[in-house]
Order: C-alpha cells, then structure tokens, then sequence
C-alpha cells in the first residue's frame, strides 16, 4: 500500500511520540543525516559588476537552509580550478586542491545563515557541494 508523505510524516510523529520516555526526553532520534543533509546547503552566484580592468565580478551567496536547528560545518565545495582576480579573505572560502574549497574556514554554518564573498575572473566557476558535516540536538 503506498502512503503519502503526510501519512508518513503522522507515521513518524506517532512513532516519535511512543518513543518519550516519562522525562520527556527522546531515547531515540532521526539520523541527523536526514534531518540536515547537502540539500540545505544553496549556493548562489549572480554577475555583480566588472573591475576596472573589465574582468566580471560574480558574487556568490552560501546559505544553510536547513529547518531543523542543526548546525553544518566543514563544507567543502566541488569548485574545479577556481582562482580569483581579487583577494577573498582565506577564512570565509578557499582553495584547497583542484575541485576542493573549503566554506567557512570549516566553521558553523547555523540555520538561516549566509555567507557571502565575491570573486572576479573571466567566468564563472559551477560551484556546489563536495561533502559536509551535520550537528544536531538530540
């Protein structure tokens, strides 16, 4: 018998609610893989204007938008070759190796929260998701 995702959901609120145990504390919890994952992560990149030199300046927004209250961290980044004209500070993104740039300087992301730089040079690197780590309450 197939079930909706709202089925589902009661399914798993029910099952959640058995599992209290007379403190109110939950003996057992989702994976925190399912609540957070690399789905919450959206990166953004829009033309943001030229140098002076007339290289194009692109600027690229990183945000966790998980629902959960989880915290990402150590988000490293598929960014192929990427160099820039103008500096970005090292602590918010950079290259490690071909394909891998770390966000944050492998800090937190928090929910909610964004993360912005921009970076010049003549096009504009496909960026996304290598591998991250997820934090959550239990």
């Amino acid at each position: 018998m197939k079930k909706t995702l709202s089925e589902v959901h009661c399914l798993l609120l029910v099952v959640l609610i058995i599992l209290v145990s007379d403190q109110g504390l939950v003996k057992c919890s989702l994976q925190q893989s399912e609540r957070c994952s690399v789905k919450d992560i959206t990166i953004n990149q829009s033309s943001s204007g030229t140098e002076p030199s007339g290289i194009p300046i692109f600027l690229v927004e990183i945000s966790n938008e998980c629902l959960y209250p989880c915290t990402i961290m150590n988000v490293h980044l598929h960014c192929g070759e990427f160099s820039s004209d103008n500096l970005i500070k090292p602590e918010i993104f950079k290259r490690l190796t071909y394909d891998n740039c770390l966000v944050n300087n492998g800090a937190a992301l928090t929910p909610g929260q964004v993360l912005s730089f921009k970076y010049s040079t003549t096009r504009m690197y496909p960026l996304s998701v290598l591998h991250l780590d997820v934090s959550c309450p239990t």
